[in-house]
C-alpha cells in the first residue's frame, strides 16, 4: 500500500516547506503559466505523486482542454501517455463543477508498478472569481489516503491560487497607478496655459512623442464631423496641402467615423484585409513607412473634440499597455482641449455656436442652415395667417373740406367773441361754430325798449 498521512509533527513541517517553496516560486513567476508550472511541482513533491499535470481552458473549437505542463515524476513515458485521457476528462469535469474530483484510475502498463491502487486528484486551481486552471495528481494508497490528500491538495491549490490572484491584482494596480502618471505626463502639457488651443496642440504631440516611445504623433481638430491638422510633433509649420498632411486627415476622419480608436494593422485576426477595412490608414503606413499606427478620437462629452494619430516606424506593434496608455491620456486630454478652444473663440463664434447647439438640441444635429431657414419660413407663414399686427405710416398731409361755404356777419362792426371749432374738424348740422361780441345789440336793445315804454305811457 501507498503511504498513509504523517504524523502531525512531520505534516507541519512540510507545510513549513511548502510554503517557502511556494514564496519563491511566486516571486520568480513572471507570467501565470511559469506559476503553474511552479505549483504543479509543488504539488508533486508535497504528495510523492506519481504523475502529476496542469491543464488549462480549451482554446480550439470541440477542445475542453489543454495541456500545460506534465511531470511524469515516478512512471515511464509510456504510462503518463495512458493516464492523459482520462486525466483530462476528469479536468474537464472539474472546470464544470469548479470542485475537487477524486477517481480510481488503471494500473499503468510497467509490471513493476501493478498490483496497488491508483487515484486521480483533480483540483481546481482558483485565480480571482474564476477556475483558471486544474491541476491532476496521481497518488497510490488506499482510498482514504488519497481522499485525504486530495483535501489536503486542493486546500494548499486552492490558497496559492487566491494568493497568487491577489500578488497579481496589487502588480495589475502598480502597473496601472504608473500609467496614470505616465499619462499625466503627457496631460500637464495641457495646462501650461497657453492662450492659442494650436499651440497648446502643439506641445501636447511633442509631449507624447516622449513618453510614448512613437516616432510621430498628429493632432487634428474637429468641426461639424471634418477635420483640420492642427499640429504634427517637431513641426512648428504644416503645409495642408501635402500628401502626408491628407493622409493624416483621412486616417483621423476614417477613426471619426469608426466612432472609436482604429490600430492598423490590427492586432486581431480579420476575415477582411485590413486594407480594405481601413483604406486611409494603409495610405498613411505605405506613405510614412509606418509598421503600426495607433488613430484614437479625443472626446469631449458626447461629442469628439480632437483626434490623435500615434505612428511607430519599426516592426514592434502596440502592446496592450501602450494602447491603455494611449487610451487615458486622450481620455483625459479630450475635455481640457475642448475647452480651451471653447475659450479662444470670438464673440460672433459664441453665439453662432450657442445657436447652432440649441438648433442641434431642438431638432437633432446637421443640415443647422437649413433647419435655421425652413423654421424662419415656418414662423412667418405662422404670423400671416394666424397673426394679427398693427400698422403706422406717418406722412405730411393737408385735409381740405368737400364743401366750402362764406358765412358774413349780418350788420356792420361785428366782433368774433368765441370760435368754438378748428379747422379741419368733423362737425354735424346744428353744431355753434363760433360766437359774436353782443355787448353794443344788447346797449341798443335796453335803448330800443325804454323808447317803446316812454312812447306807450305817453299815449
Amino acid at each position: 500500500m501507498g503511504p498513509e498521512p504523517e504524523a502531525p509533527e512531520a505534516e507541519t513541517k512540510r507545510e513549513v516547506e511548502a510554503a517557502t517553496a511556494l514564496l519563491e516560486s511566486l516571486q520568480k513567476a513572471q507570467t501565470p503559466e511559469a506559476f503553474l508550472v511552479g505549483l504543479l511541482h509543488i504539488q508533486v513533491e508535497r504528495f510523492e505523486a506519481l504523475h502529476g499535470a496542469v491543464w488549462l481552458p480549451g482554446q480550439a473549437s470541440g477542445e475542453s482542454v489543454r495541456l500545460l505542463r506534465e511531470e511524469p515524476a515516478r512512471v515511464g513515458q509510456q504510462a503518463a501517455e495512458g493516464w492523459r485521457l482520462p486525466l483530462a476528462r476528469q479536468a474537464s469535469a472539474v472546470f464544470v463543477s469548479g470542485s475537487r474530483h477524486v477517481e480510481r484510475i488503471s494500473e499503468p502498463a510497467d509490471r513493476l508498478l501493478q498490483g496497488r491502487p491508483y487515484w486521480s486528484l483533480g483540483l481546481p486551481v482558483p485565480i480571482g472569481q474564476r477556475v483558471f486552471a486544474a491541476v491532476t495528481l496521481v497518488v497510490t494508497g488506499s482510498e482514504q489516503h488519497a481522499l485525504a490528500c486530495a483535501r489536503l491538495a486542493a486546500e494548499a491549490v486552492a490558497s496559492q491560487g487566491l494568493l497568487y490572484g491577489t500578488l497579481q491584482a496589487g502588480q495589475e494596480l502598480q502597473e496601472r497607478y504608473d500609467e496614470l502618471c505616465q499619462a499625466w505626463d503627457i496631460i500637464a502639457a495641457s495646462n501650461a496655459g497657453y492662450p492659442n488651443p494650436d499651440h497648446m496642440a502643439q506641445a501636447v504631440v511633442n509631449k507624447a512623442k516622449e513618453f510614448l516611445d512613437v516616432q510621430r504623433v498628429s493632432l487634428g481638430w474637429v468641426r461639424h464631423g471634418k477635420v483640420k491638422l492642427a499640429a504634427i510633433s517637431d513641426q512648428d509649420y504644416i503645409d495642408r496641402r501635402t500628401n502626408l498632411s491628407r493622409a493624416l486627415v483621412g486616417a483621423m476622419e476614417e477613426a471619426l467615423e469608426a466612432e472609436e480608436a482604429v490600430c492598423f494593422p490590427p492586432q486581431e485576426t480579420l476575415d477582411e484585409d485590413p486594407s480594405d477595412l481601413f483604406p486611409a490608414h494603409a495610405l498613411l503606413a505605405d506613405l510614412a513607412e509606418a509598421h503600426s499606427i495607433a488613430t484614437v478620437p479625443l472626446r469631449a462629452g458626447e461629442d469628439v473634440a480632437a483626434v490623435m494619430v500615434f505612428e511607430r516606424r519599426d516592426a514592434r506593434p502596440f502592446s496592450a499597455k501602450e494602447r491603455r496608455l494611449q487610451g487615458i491620456a486622450c481620455e483625459q486630454l479630450g475635455p481640457a482641449l475642448a475647452l480651451a478652444r471653447q475659450n479662444a473663440r470670438g464673440p460672433l463664434a459664441r453665439l453662432r455656436d450657442g445657436v447652432t447647439w440649441v438648433v442641434e438640441r431642438l431638432l437633432g444635429k446637421g443640415h443647422v442652415v437649413a433647419k435655421l431657414v425652413a423654421v424662419g419660413v415656418l414662423a412667418v407663414a405662422a404670423v400671416g395667417i394666424f397673426g394679427r399686427m398693427e400698422l403706422k405710416i406717418s406722412a405730411p398731409a393737408q385735409l381740405a373740406p368737400a364743401t366750402r361755404r362764406v358765412y358774413s356777419a349780418p350788420f356792420d362792426g361785428a366782433v368774433l367773441r368765441e370760435t368754438m371749432v378748428l379747422p379741419g374738424q368733423l362737425v354735424r348740422t346744428g353744431d355753434v361754430l363760433f360766437r359774436f361780441e353782443t355787448e353794443d345789440l344788447q346797449i341798443a336793445l335796453r335803448q330800443a325798449r325804454a323808447e317803446l315804454a316812454e312812447t306807450r305811457a305817453k299815449r
